[in-house]
């Protein structure tokens, strides 16, 4: 293909290397004259393992070229992939100024080159900004999406020091497509790299970098907490963590990973707050732990508001032990929800079968708490939703699937479990989050 890279900084450099060395005829671009020079002459302005190396055998082959022209570049090429960084106060916002205008320097480079253009962005970028900020920007300068311009959101996962190794072999590639063919150009150009594609929204697309990102620097400050906890006791906490990150069945894995409801149950707010207590009566001072707990009361606040928000007076909740398949209601947050409403003024029945069969043959955990806690439990599924003008789904489990057929239209369906996709149509179903 016929490339053109907006952007000679870290992103931008590696992505020309990478692609010359794949074949491609690539065309670099920068405000900068000295990092055009740099890679006319096959050289990189940024230090990186095995950059220097393609980006010389790109140009000694033809295929590598640089310029100052944003017009120049987007008529010799076919595809544009915008690299520029996007600069970041310290108080979190993001100067898009730029990338504003380069998108409208090459909206106008495409009317006039008069045949179809495809823009993708690779810039790290807020949600929303691709389809809000840059695609009216686009379209009035170019034209209507989809006719002679396309426009799509593809973030780099590259590291520092890594880089080309990670453009070769990225754990997964991410097309946030606006219109069929940019996003079918930009699947084939990323052919020999691919472990797996996902084509989605840009909101998600800019939304992914964002998610990993916040998740490591949360990773970082866990250990650090950790370690901090560690320290005085002289435990070893390169040990302890080595074993803890042997653990890829729930620790190092997608386990706990979904939006959705807060944690509970016996052990998780327990040992949280055991763990807490221990550091700080030691003297330490840990912020992201003792954040924790408060979280999750905030969330547990927001499912609460979310149901009564609807207006409904007859609930049903369906699921209340603390994890689905047992009877378990110790510190459940789905009791919290019931309490909550009734608190509320909100007539609350709960269907939970396991621990009604608990509760039945007196296990301690479903039958004393179910006692303690005045929970109005029901063992009759059909009787409950027709009685209910709000269906509340806490855990999937086979009940809950049926319970669909057996709404009626003047129900509402309020899901934490997430049973169905959130554009499901179905007007009455609602998922949070």
């Amino acid at each position: 293909m016929n490339i053109s890279v907006f952007g000679l900084g870290a992103v931008g450099t590696v992505t020309a290397a990478c692609l010359a060395s794949r074949g491609h005829q690539i065309i670099g671009v920068d405000v900068d004259p000295s990092k055009v020079d740099m890679l006319s002459r096959g050289l990189s302005s940024v230090r990186e393992p095995e950059v220097d190396g393609l980006l010389a055998a790109g140009l000694k082959s033809g295929l590598l070229s640089a310029t100052l022209s944003a017009e120049d570049a987007v008529t010799a090429s076919d595809i544009s992939l915008v690299c520029i960084n996007v600069e970041t106060g310290p108080d979190g916002w993001q100067d898009i100024a730029p990338l504003e205008q380069l998108i409208g320097q090459i909206g106008e480079a495409i009317r006039r080159k008069g045949r179809f253009h495809s823009v993708v962005v690779r810039s790290t970028i807020l949600p929303t900004t691709t389809r809000r900020r840059l695609l009216p920007i686009l379209e009035r300068t170019a034209g209507p999406i989809g006719a002679r311009v396309g426009l799509a959101h593809h973030p780099e996962f590259i590291r520092k020091g890594a880089a080309v190794a990670d453009f070769s072999n990225p754990p997964r590639t991410i097309i946030g497509e606006l219109d069929v063919p940019t996003a079918d150009r930009l699947a084939e150009l990323c052919g020999p790299f691919l472990q797996s594609l996902y084509r989605t929204t840009p909101e998600i697309s800019e939304t992914v970098k964002y998610a990993d990102n916040t998740w490591h620097a949360l990773k970082v400050a866990f250990a650090n907490e950790i370690g901090t906890l560690c320290h005085p006791d002289r435990i070893d906490s390169h040990a302890l963590m080595e074993l803890f990150c042997a653990d890829i069945r729930l620790n190092i894995s997608r386990a706990y990973l979904k939006p959705g409801f807060g944690f509970g149950g016996a052990c998780l707010g327990k040992d949280l707050r055991a763990f807490v207590h221990w550091g700080k009566a030691a003297g330490h001072e840990l912020p992201l732990l003792s954040s924790v707990d408060a979280s999750n009361i905030s969330h547990l606040k927001r499912s609460v508001d979310w149901l009564v928000a609807g207006g409904r007076q007859r609930f049903a909740v369906l699921g209340l032990a603390s994890k689905a398949g047992t009877d378990d209601l110790r510190s459940s947050p789905f009791v919290h929800i019931v309490q909550e409403l009734r608190a509320s003024g909100r007539d609350v029945r709960a269907f939970d079968r396991d621990v009604s069969a608990g509760r039945l043959a007196r296990h301690r955990h479903a039958g004393s708490e179910a006692t303690r806690l005045d929970l109005p439990l029901t063992e009759d599924l059909p009787e409950l939703i027709a009685w209910a003008d709000a269906i509340v789904i806490c855990a999937y489990s086979a009940d809950t699937r049926s319970v669909l057929s057996m709404v009626r239209p003047d129900q509402m369906i309020l899901d934490f479990a997430r049973i169905l996709t959130a554009d499901t149509g179905m007007p009455a179903y609602h998922a949070f989050f």
